[in-house]
């Protein structure tokens, strides 16, 4: 019955992947209710799964697991490596694949299939942020204007999404908003349009589709980055 349990938390993965990358596309944002939707729901069916099999660590890796990614996701965050959604897709991510699924063979090196898909996510968004530097250089011209648009830009409170991610701390009277891996929430935004404070934002870039990307990759070919390390030493 695990491999049932197995396939039910790939399926909900990819459409909740499938979702974002088309969200991530059209709008250049990820939903909080979308991770958060899909941790709860990875949390729930791997806590019922444990008790009826009486496979307990079917569970706790995945808090493990979490736990792990959500202090991953905060250095990455902070270090501008990824947005706040697509952090937040990552931790949800840990709690599905906690576990390597029955069907996805063991690597070369045999490490923890969250390992490969990391590794492979970082692999494929390097090379998708070389390509979209490349493209940003060529549509912001001159250099200064560049340099300005690539990392951050400035938008009015009512233009203001979910998720956005501050480029600082933001005072409002007594009130502190902090920049937060999972962006800002509607309460921040309501009080920022209730001011009428222009913020800036983290520019976001396409990513989501190259997360799945990467787990496809991850799931039947296996570690990018270590098999053609071996491939080349071989």
């Amino acid at each position: 019955m695990e491999e049932v349990v197995d396939l039910l938390l790939l399926g909900i993965a990819v459409l909740a992947l499938i979702f974002a990358s088309v969200t991530d596309i059209k709008k250049q944002e990820v939903p909080n209710w979308l991770h958060y939707s899909l941790l709860a729901a990875a949390l729930a069916i791997r806590g019922i799964a444990s008790l009826l099999f009486w496979e307990l660590s079917y569970f706790y890796w995945a808090l493990i697991a979490v736990a792990i990614f959500y202090i991953l996701g905060e250095f990455f965050y902070y270090g501008k490596v990824f947005g706040g959604g697509d952090t937040g897709l990552f931790v949800a991510l840990a709690a599905v694949f906690a576990t390597r699924p029955y069907f996805v063979k063991t690597t070369i090196l045999g490490e923890p299939f969250l390992m490969t898909f990391l590794i492979n996510a970082i692999f494929l968004g390097a090379i998708w942020s070389i390509f979209m530097i490349i493209y940003s250089f060529i549509k912001f011209k001159p250099k200064k204007k560049f340099f300005k648009q690539i990392h951050k830009k400035l938008v009015a409170p009512n233009k203001l999404a979910e998720g956005d991610s501050l480029t600082e701390n933001i005072k409002i009277g007594k009130t502190i908003i902090k920049k937060s891996a999972y962006g800002l929430t509607k309460e921040q935004i309501k009080l920022l349009i209730k001011h009428k404070k222009k913020i800036w934002i983290m520019k976001a870039y396409v990513f989501v589709p190259v997360i799945l990307l990467a787990l496809v990759v991850s799931l039947f070919y296996g570690n990018l980055l270590f098999n053609l390390i071996y491939n080349l030493i071989g």
